[in-house]
């Protein structure tokens, strides 16, 4: 036991080693999709989902966007 706690200088109890390994996968996922998600909301949302008020707004800069990668 008391080897295990010199090892992990307390940050780190015996338990977390195994823990570690699957949060650092779980960060990076969840941390791209909130960021991703609410850009097309805020846009849609606020103005309504009417649609034709919206399409000129985030129409323009998206358009260039994939017509460029196309």
């Amino acid at each position: 036991m008391p080897a295990q706690l010199q090892t992990n200088p307390g940050d780190l109890p015996p338990e977390v080693p195994n823990i570690p390994a699957p949060q650092p996968e779980i960060e990076p996922v969840r941390s791209p999709e909130p960021e991703v998600t609410p850009i097309p909301d805020e846009p849609s949302t606020p103005e309504g989902p009417q649609g034709p008020e919206i399409t000129p707004d985030p129409g323009i800069p998206e358009t260039p966007q994939p017509m460029g990668a196309y």
